[in-house]
């Protein structure tokens, strides 16, 4: 049995790990298995995608003397890291890129009507000789085919440049849940069984 209890980090931070307990309750090999299971562990979070940010502490764990065997800590660390999001919650962030735009003039409604419609903050355009040069932060979900989009709107003829921003907190209703790979621990009986290759 694994106990974990979660908290948030800024973002950027990372995971990180800790342990608050002794070696009487948990021998400190076994610590080192939870640790070393957890990248593995949370590579799925409560809605399919990666968790990236977060402080895991270690603050319980039971072993038998004689029947625990070290790899039942891979299996139990899956388990308890699902049972922790399910308590603390999770917030879902989003990449943005920052993208810079240059085209004719007469293109400029259209391009701002397809930054607001991909959720985009933008500055006010620069305009010069009958082109514009715009900036904005796009989320990449909505704004991955637009290069392409550009191009043949341009005719070739415009500028698109971007560069990874960061994350930001996804608005509600917007995230989607990945699909699941394999079996949710959570569904513990058949975790196990997934967990020791008996079912695929």
């Amino acid at each position: 049995m694994v106990k974990l209890l979660v908290e948030p980090l800024p973002r950027g931070s990372g995971i990180q790990f800790e342990s608050v307990i002794k070696e009487k309750e948990l021998p400190y090999r076994y610590q080192e298995h939870v640790r070393a299971s957890l990248p593995e562990a949370l590579k799925q979070g409560r809605k399919g995608w990666e968790v990236t940010v977060a402080k895991f502490t270690l603050i319980g764990g039971q072993h038998h003397h004689v029947h625990t065997h070290p790899l039942d800590f891979f299996v139990a660390t899956p388990v308890a890291v699902q049972r922790a999001l399910v308590n603390s919650g999770t917030l879902l962030l989003e990449p943005i890129v920052r993208v810079t735009l240059s085209a004719q003039e007469e293109l400029l409604g259209r391009v701002i009507r397809d930054m607001v419609a991909m959720r985009g903050n933008f500055d006010t355009p620069v305009i010069h000789q009958g082109w514009f040069t715009l900036e904005a932060d796009l989320p990449v979900s909505t704004s991955l085919d637009y290069p392409t989009t550009f191009r043949s709107m341009t005719s070739g003829k415009g500028v698109y440049a971007s560069e990874f921003l960061g994350y930001e907190e996804c608005p509600a209703g917007e995230g989607e849940s990945a699909p699941r790979r394999g079996v949710d621990p959570l569904d513990y009986s058949k975790w196990i069984l997934y967990a020791r290759s008996a079912i695929q």
